[in-house]
């Protein structure tokens, strides 16, 4: 009985195409997992601010329609084939209702993880650093010390 051989090319493909796999999920789980942790630690310095008197500006609906609205503007295409690209303006319109660095954690916290990010991620993927900038300068006239 004769042995077929595999060709040498074959095994590189396939050894290459594992470790791309490889790659990819265990960038996803970091992703996760840097998610939990911010999340965990919004949620520490929501109740230091809140001990201080800091209170919501909106109702708790508010943040998920919100939140809602941030990643239709960034994922538009799903929600609105007659766009494409990002609604930069809508993003800034959100950005611009935050009062407060509870504001800007509920809103994150609302938003959570979509598609293996969170809201920090997708700004960052979606938005030029014009944009990115921006934001921060807003969030700095605000007195809001959180950033994207």
């Amino acid at each position: 009985m004769m042995r077929r051989r595999i060709h040498p090319g074959l095994i590189i493909a396939s050894v290459v195409v594992g470790l791309i796999i490889v790659i990819l999920v265990g960038a996803k789980i970091k992703s996760l997992v840097e998610a939990f942790r911010e999340n965990r630690d919004n949620k520490s310095e929501q109740q230091v601010l809140q001990a201080q008197g800091v209170k919501l500006t909106y109702s708790k609906s508010w943040y998920q329609n919100k939140a809602s609205e941030l990643f239709r503007a960034m994922d538009s295409i799903w929600y609105d084939p007659s766009t494409w690209g990002t609604d930069e303006d809508r993003i800034m319109r959100i950005f611009g209702a935050l009062k407060n660095n509870l504001d800007f954690i509920e809103l994150e916290s609302a938003f959570g993880v979509k598609d293996g990010y969170d809201m920090d991620a997708w700004l960052r993927g979606d938005l030029s650093t014009y944009y990115l900038d921006q934001i921060n300068k807003m969030m700095t006239n605000r007195g809001i010390t959180k950033r994207v």
